[in-house]
């Protein structure tokens, strides 16, 4: 075992899948696997082909590694053989997909950009065969996604690794920038602390914490850094300390383009830290409050529910079931998308809570529910209170002569989604206030 060792005193311990970062009082040091057991990790996952030599496994480590990765990915910039590096990158993302529906998007992706005929970084080490093969096989899984396993592109990823290698890696060995970098992982880890960051606004408060605007001082990028009191959390879960960690653990372990992703967590001796995607237009809480008469269109609403409903059953799939669906929590990004955000009342398909009490939330059922079959609208807030036999009931009476105008301001919140499009206003069922009635 090695390590890296930073004069600094970092508050935190981090757990990575390959090396495990310690803090004590005066250092903060980087344990590192053996060439042994890197090599066994790489071997076993498919990215490093078995007996490599030291070279390739001085590569795969480097890919491995958030800073190393960024100055490799630079450099191949700089050479102007970007495509090749980036097709690694994607298709290892595309590895560590877990559910099926997210991984066929992602295949679409790679082939679209990097091996169809007139993709714009097609990659060279891949024959006219080899493109059909990958073209009928993305074709047939729209029927079967299970023919798109996570190793589905590991003969194309071997070719990129070696193309990386002769042309990327060995190039950077001898530049001035490859000794940066090896001071660089000397003198400082990839570990954050709060003076890395500048701060803005404030984007929101709640019982022991807030939330603000920052930019980390060393890229440039912008994210909502959630401060919360170590004292609040512990008294908010003195029954059951354990849970403290529950919402940083579960963002951590999520991947999903409509749920907030989690980049950097820490701690001070007083506050408990995550640093997360930037929503830059807001929550639908806001919009609604800036909209004509608190509305949005029906087209709008549907998208909205519609990317609600993927990050739900994402949820599902995972064993997860969110239980904490308002407007509020529901972010909007300057590209039209969505982002679920506030996971700390998971709870798992075993009917495991972690935050609150079950009693609390006996209205809301979850979306694709591990306890029944049939979908239910319910998990999306549209109804809080109904019973199956009044939904069934609205189905019946619907008729095709009848439909809803959206833009009347005369008409209340309760009953644009309360009611069907094309519900029978004479027996119309009464409906309780919808939790995201305002939306429609």
């Amino acid at each position: 075992m090695g390590c890296i060792i930073s004069q600094k005193t970092a508050p935190s311990t981090i757990h990575s899948s390959h090396a495990e970062v310690e803090s004590h009082d005066t250092v903060v040091f980087k344990v590192m696997p053996s060439q042994k057991e890197a090599r066994k990790k790489f071997e076993e996952d498919g990215t490093l082909l078995k007996n490599s030599d030291v070279g390739h496994l001085a590569l795969r480590t480097m890919l491995d590694e958030p800073i190393s990765q960024n100055a490799l990915g630079k450099f191949a910039a700089k050479i102007q053989v970007l495509d090749i590096f980036m097709c690694w990158i994607d298709i290892q993302e595309y590895k560590n997909i877990p559910t099926i529906s997210y991984r066929r998007s992602k295949a679409l992706h790679i082939f679209q950009k990097y091996i169809k005929e007139d993709a714009v970084l097609m990659v060279g080490v891949t024959t006219p065969q080899e493109r059909q093969r990958i073209s009928e096989d993305l074709r047939l899984s729209k029927d079967d996604p299970y023919i798109l396993t996570p190793s589905f592109f590991d003969s194309l990823q071997s070719k990129c690794f070696l193309d990386m290698y002769h042309n990327i890696y060995l190039p950077f060995k001898q530049t001035e920038e490859c000794a940066q970098l090896n001071q660089q992982l000397k003198d400082k880890y990839n570990k954050v602390k709060l003076t890395d960051f500048e701060y803005f606004t404030k984007l929101g408060e709640g019982g022991f914490g807030f939330v603000v605007h920052c930019k980390k001082k060393s890229t440039g990028k912008h994210y909502a850094m959630k401060i919360q009191t170590k004292h609040g959390l512990l008294d908010s879960f003195k029954d059951d300390p354990h849970k403290v960690s529950l919402e940083k653990d579960v963002i951590a372990s999520l991947q999903h383009p409509f749920i907030v992703n989690l980049y950097y967590a820490f701690q001070t001796p007083s506050l408990a830290i995550m640093v997360l995607d930037l929503a830059d237009a807001g929550d639908l809480h806001s919009c609604l409050a800036h909209a004509q008469h608190n509305r949005l269109p029906e087209d709008r609403v549907r998208f909205y529910i519609g990317e609600i409903s993927l990050a739900l059953g994402y949820l599902h799939q995972r064993g997860l079931i969110y239980r904490d669906l308002k407007p509020q929590n529901v972010l909007l990004n300057s590209d039209g998308h969505v982002q679920l955000v506030d996971m700390g009342g998971i709870m798992d398909d075993q009917g495991n809570w972690t935050q609150k009490q079950q009693s609390h939330y006996k209205s809301v059922l979850p979306l694709f529910s591990p306890q029944r079959d049939e979908p239910t609208i319910k998990a999306l807030g549209v109804i809080s209170e109904a019973n199956e036999d009044d939904q069934l009931s609205t189905r019946q009476e619907t008729s095709a002569n009848d439909s809803m105008n959206f833009n009347s301001p005369q008409r209340s919140r309760k009953e644009d989604f309360a009611s069907s499009p094309t519900a029978n206003k004479k027996n119309k069922p009464k409906r309780k206030q919808s939790i995201m009635g305002t939306i429609g």
